[in-house]
């Protein structure tokens, strides 16, 4: 049975909804007494407590408003529906940030939590389909382990930056960021398979691209077509072919690296 839990790390607090047995899995992980030695080592120089994971059971009679609390965490749900005590307690929430963890996208949400501005994904089996109709007021798109079993419905206006990691979509173009994100500003992708850019001059808003690691990629002139593009980095994409038609003008940074990482 999943609860929701009042949960602290690295000096954020936030709202977790998981099951005990996980949740108690994840604070044994992070005491002291369990580190290894590198862990040991990095984190030498660190707070006493900064690196604990720390959970209790939330408290929903506790006046929401008064703390601090930006982010809610969905771990490992993978029914469509919220049970109607979980229902009613996240009706009285309220949060900027919402992330799916190992979890179904499918799940029905309270029109409250529908109004986030961040949305995060991680997880390799985390699936299913986020109608972008839904999230009206959605600015940042966050997938850390893209798959195929994750899907868009509708498109949305309102998003103004995506960062899709090991996005390998079937087309091996960037159509469904085109279709999906009119007027997206900000694009970061981290390991692609998609071959060339074709499309991109319809995202008129476009200001910031960078893609790491496109293994495939090859053409990228089309870039030369977003009027207000600022920022242009090719990190670890050995196979292009016409970088150099990239235009260069006075505050626009066009760069081809080989950073590791």
């Amino acid at each position: 049975m999943h609860q929701l839990f009042l949960c602290k790390f690295k000096g954020e607090e936030y709202v977790s909804i998981s099951s005990l047995e996980d949740m108690m899995a994840i604070v044994e992980r992070y005491k002291p007494e369990n580190w290894n030695e590198f862990e040991r080592y990095l984190r030498r120089n660190d707070a006493p407590g900064y690196n604990e994971y720390l959970a209790e059971l939330y408290d929903v009679s506790l006046p929401f408003n008064k703390r601090n609390l930006k982010t809610l965490v969905i771990d490992r749900y993978k029914d469509k529906v919220f049970d109607n005590r979980l229902f009613e307690q996240l009706k009285r929430l309220q949060f900027q940030k919402i992330s799916f963890s190992e979890s179904l996208l499918d799940i029905e949400l309270p029109k409250n939590l529908l109004e986030v501005r961040q949305l995060y994904c991680s997880g390799k089996s985390t699936k299913g389909t986020i109608d972008l109709g839904k999230y009206s007021m959605l600015e940042e798109i966050h997938i850390l382990d893209f798959n195929k079993s994750i899907k868009f419905e509708n498109h949305s206006n309102s998003v103004k930056h995506i960062t899709l990691w090991y996005f390998n979509p079937t087309s091996r173009s960037i159509e469904w960021i085109v279709d999906a994100f009119p007027n997206v500003e900000e694009i970061l992708i981290h390991h692609t398979n998609v071959q060339s850019l074709e499309g991109i001059e319809k995202l008129k808003n476009l200001r910031t691209l960078r893609i790491d690691y496109g293994r495939n990629l090859r053409s990228v002139k089309e870039v030369n077509q977003c009027e207000f593009i600022e920022k242009v980095i090719f990190n670890n994409c050995r196979k292009i072919e016409d970088f150099e038609q990239i235009e260069k003008s006075p505050g626009r940074i066009v760069q081809h690296a080989r950073f590791s990482g």
